[in-house]
């Protein structure tokens, strides 16, 4: 269980706020210049797509502050992050670019020769 107020857990809000930077400028950036992410820049994007699955666990296992109380129960945990902010913390996670391919090969940025025959009707 982790505390809402310990180091850690500040440490790792700062480090997910890095990483929500970071993605807000390499995202449009890839969009507008149909760039792909290769070798290391991959790596980073790929760990903070992990990293952003993991803050799941994390708030799923860290109390919080009701009127002033600190509650760490497991079970007001659960039902106050799924009544709150899981749903979007999960749609916001989810590695769409792991699971929805557009043909290209993530090292190269090249089509694959079987992408447009994956996409054709």
């Amino acid at each position: 269980m982790f505390s809402p107020d310990s180091t850690g857990k500040a440490a790792w809000e700062v480090l997910g706020l890095i990483f929500i930077i970071y993605q807000s400028i390499l995202i449009p950036f890839r969009i507008c210049f149909n760039e792909v992410a290769k070798g290391f820049v991959l790596g980073i994007e790929n760990t903070i797509d992990v990293s952003f699955m993991l803050d799941i666990l994390v708030q799923f296992n860290c109390g919080f502050y009701a009127k002033g109380n600190l509650i760490n129960g497991r079970k007001d945990i659960v039902i106050n992050y799924v009544m709150g902010w899981f749903s979007i913390d999960l749609v916001a996670s989810f590695p769409y670019g792991w699971v929805f391919s557009d043909g290209t090969d993530p090292e190269t940025g090249e089509v694959q020769a079987n992408a447009a025959m994956a996409r054709t009707p």
